[in-house]
Formats: structure tokens, C-alpha cells, sequence
């Protein structure tokens, strides 16, 4: 999902005419900031088992000065996004097991403790991973709504940038 703005006015072109880096750079810093404030917004809406994903969520520069991109770095951040198995986008499962590490750590944190007396934690993880191997897991969206609900920001910011850099470029 991304913020796609094409503006088409005189008097941008005027501007860009006097002062092409005036403009760029007042739109560029308007784009930092509104990749910023989606990814500040992501973090917060991304799910907490771990801070792992959270921690993970950056706002870098595009191919290009005015061009944002948020994303998480964790290899995962996708699969939490859009949900694996028969929950996910392709809608089948894929049959791998997860690293039970994590699992473990995840069973331990959420104080989970398995219902036949005989099963230790390993041995919880285990089935809980031939679980998501067989079902997938769930979509926890935490980049789109950030995205959804900061759109108007981002647009203002730009549009606010825009109108700087006009006047930059005129003085």
C-alpha cells in the first residue's frame, strides 16, 4: 500500500524553473517526516510478543529523494503483516516447521504451561509449530492501518512542504 501524490499546477512549475532545490528539499524533508511518523505509528500498532518487530520498523529514503519507505528489517515482518498458511495470501499451507526457540521464549513469556503432564515446553513448541506448519498463522496488520490512518497527515505535510518550497523558490 503506498501514498501516491501527482500534482500538476503552474505554479510548481515556475518554481521548480527558479529553484529546483528549494522545492525538492523542502518536499524531501515533508517526505522524511511523514515516513517517520507512519513508521512511529507502525511500531505502535505492531504486535508485542517480542519487541523484536517493533524495534525493527525504519522509515528510509526511496529510489529517490521523494520516496519513503517503511518496512520492517526482521526476515518475518511480512508473514505477521499478511498471515501464512490458509490464513495468508496464497491461501495454502506451507508445511515448514518455525525454529521452536522462539517458540519456547514465546511459551515462556506468555506463561503457558501444557495440559498433559508428561509434555515439557520444548515439547509444547513442538506441536505448536507442526500447528502453524499445517494452519499458517493469522494476519496481525500493523503496517496498512498505520499507513491508512496517517494518509491525510502525510498528505497535509506534503502539500505544507509544497507551499514552502513554492515560497522558498519565489523570494
Amino acid at each position: 500500500m503506498s501514498i501516491r501524490i501527482e500534482i500538476d499546477a503552474r505554479e510548481i512549475e515556475q518554481a521548480l524553473a527558479r529553484s529546483p532545490r528549494a522545492l525538492v528539499t523542502r518536499l524531501g524533508r515533508a517526505v522524511r517526516r511523514g515516513g517517520a511518523e507512519v513508521a512511529r505509528e507502525a511500531r505502535a500498532q505492531a504486535p508485542k510478543a517480542f519487541t523484536t518487530l517493533t524495534q525493527s520498523i525504519r522509515s528510509a529514503q526511496g529510489e529517490d529523494v521523494l520516496t519513503a519507505v517503511v518496512a520492517p528489517t526482521v526476515a518475518y515482518g511480512p508473514y505477521v503483516e499478511l498471515g501464512t498458511g490458509r490464513f495468508g495470501p496464497g491461501g495454502t499451507a506451507s508445511r515448514r516447521m518455525p525454529p521452536t526457540a522462539p517458540l519456547v521464549d514465546w511459551i515462556r513469556r506468555k506463561r503457558i504451561t501444557p495440559d498433559e503432564p508428561w509434555m515439557d515446553e520444548e515439547d509444547l513448541a513442538y506441536v505448536i509449530g507442526r500447528s502453524i506448519a499445517a494452519r499458517g498463522t493469522p494476519r496481525q496488520p500493523y503496517l496498512r492501518p498505520a499507513l491508512r490512518k496517517l494518509s491525510p497527515r502525510v498528505v497535509r505535510l506534503i502539500y505544507e512542504g509544497l507551499q514552502a518550497g513554492i515560497a522558498e523558490a519565489t523570494r
